[in-house]
C-alpha cells in the first residue's frame, strides 16, 4: 500500500494561517447624554446632535427621554452643536480619553470609551422692551435717548449669543425670541454732542415672559473710551474666538498717552501672561498694539484688564475684556 505524501508548501500554509499578527486597538468613542429644557428641566425630545468625524458631518436625535447616544468617536476632542426648533442651539465639547497602553494585540480589537455630555437648553420666549432717556445741560433736562444701541448678550456657547436693536425717536426699542435665561442688557456707548453715555445690567428672562426695562443715562464730559478692537465681533460683544499668534489692537476715541498710561496705568493679561509695556505694546495716536512675548496658548480663556490714559490729563478709561484663544 503506497502512503499518501502531502506537498510540503501545503503543511506551511496551514501553519501559517493560524498565526495572527500585532494589530493596533481601536478606540471606540461613545457618547451618550440628556438634553432638557433649562427652566422646566424636563426631556427635550428630537434635539438633534451634528458633529463631525474628520471630512464626514454626522448627526444623532434625541429621543423621548430626551436622550442620545452617537459611536465610532475618535480619541481627542469632538465639537457638539445641540439644536431643537424654539430653543437656543448649544455648543459643546465631548472627550474620548485615549488608549495608551496596550497599543496592539493580537489580532487586533477594540475598546470602548465612554464620555457623559448632559445640557440645557433655553426656550426662545424671553422678550424685553422699554425705553431709556438720558439728561442734557446743566439743568439735567431729560429726553428721549433716540438712536442709542441695545445689546443683549449670552455666553458665546449658545447661538446665536447677541440680540441688537436701536431706540427709536422716543427712546424705546423691544426685543423679542430671546433666550429664557439670565442675560447682560448693554447700552453701547454713544457720543451726543459733547456728552457720552453708557449703562449695562444683568436680567432675568423667564419663559413667557416680558421684561420692562427703564433707564435714564446721565452725561458727562466726553471722555476717552474704547471704539473697537480685534477682539470685537460685532456689535460690541468682546467674547469670541482669537487666533494665538495675532496682537491684539485697541483702538480709542482721543489720542493715547505712552507715558501717562507706563506711569499711572496698566495692561495686563490674565493667566501668568507678563506684559513689558516698553517692549510688547506700541502707542500710536489713538491705538494701542499688544504683542504678547509668546504665543497664548490655544483653547485657553484670557482677560485683557487696562487702565489707558489720554493725553488729557486725569482723562483715562478702565475695561476688561475675555477672549478665548484658538488655533
Amino acid at each position: 500500500m503506497r502512503k499518501l505524501v502531502l506537498p510540503f508548501t501545503i503543511l506551511m500554509v496551514v501553519s501559517l494561517s493560524g498565526c495572527k499578527k500585532d494589530s493596533l486597538v481601536v478606540v471606540n468613542g461613545i457618547c451618550q447624554g440628556y438634553v432638557r429644557d433649562s427652566y422646566s428641566n424636563i426631556p427635550i425630545p428630537g434635539a438633534k446632535i451634528n458633529y463631525m468625524i474628520g471630512e464626514k458631518s454626522d448627526s444623532a436625535t434625541t429621543d423621548t427621554n430626551g436622550f442620545f447616544v452617537i459611536k465610532g468617536l475618535p480619541a481627542g476632542d469632538t465639537r457638539l452643536i445641540i439644536s431643537k426648533v424654539g430653543y437656543a442651539g448649544y455648543l459643546t465639547d465631548t472627550w474620548i480619553e485615549p488608549l495608551y497602553a496596550p497599543a496592539s494585540v493580537k489580532g487586533g480589537g477594540s475598546v470602548d470609551s465612554y464620555d457623559e455630555v448632559s445640557v440645557t437648553l433655553p426656550e426662545l420666549t424671553g422678550s424685553i422692551s422699554g425705553t431709556i432717556l438720558k439728561t442734557i445741560g446743566s439743568n439735567n433736562e431729560v429726553r428721549p435717548a433716540a438712536g442709542f444701541d441695545i445689546i443683549v448678550t449670552y455666553d458665546n456657547y449658545y447661538s446665536p449669543s447677541y440680540f441688537s436693536t436701536t431706540t427709536d425717536s422716543k427712546g424705546a426699542f423691544s426685543l423679542s425670541n430671546l433666550p429664557a435665561m439670565y442675560s447682560t442688557v448693554v447700552v453701547k456707548p454713544h457720543s451726543d454732542a459733547d456728552n457720552y453715555y453708557y449703562y449695562s445690567t444683568s436680567i432675568n428672562l423667564y419663559p413667557n415672559t416680558t421684561s420692562e426695562w427703564y433707564y435714564t443715562l446721565g452725561h458727562s464730559d466726553k471722555g476717552i473710551y474704547l471704539v473697537s478692537t480685534s477682539l470685537d465681533i460685532g456689535n460690541g460683544i468682546y467674547t469670541h474666538t482669537f487666533p494665538v499668534g495675532d496682537n491684539i489692537v485697541l483702538t480709542f476715541s482721543k489720542a493715547v498717552s505712552a507715558e501717562n498710561t507706563k506711569t499711572f496705568g496698566y495692561i495686563n493679561i490674565s493667566g501668568g501672561v507678563t506684559l513689558n509695556l516698553d517692549t510688547d505694546v506700541t502707542f500710536s495716536g489713538s491705538s494701542v498694539t499688544i504683542n504678547p512675548p509668546s504665543d497664548l496658548t490655544n483653547a485657553t480663556t484670557y482677560t485683557l484688564s487696562f487702565r489707558i490714559y489720554s493725553q488729557t490729563p486725569g482723562d483715562y478709561v478702565d475695561k476688561s475684556i475675555q477672549f478665548v484663544t484658538e488655533n
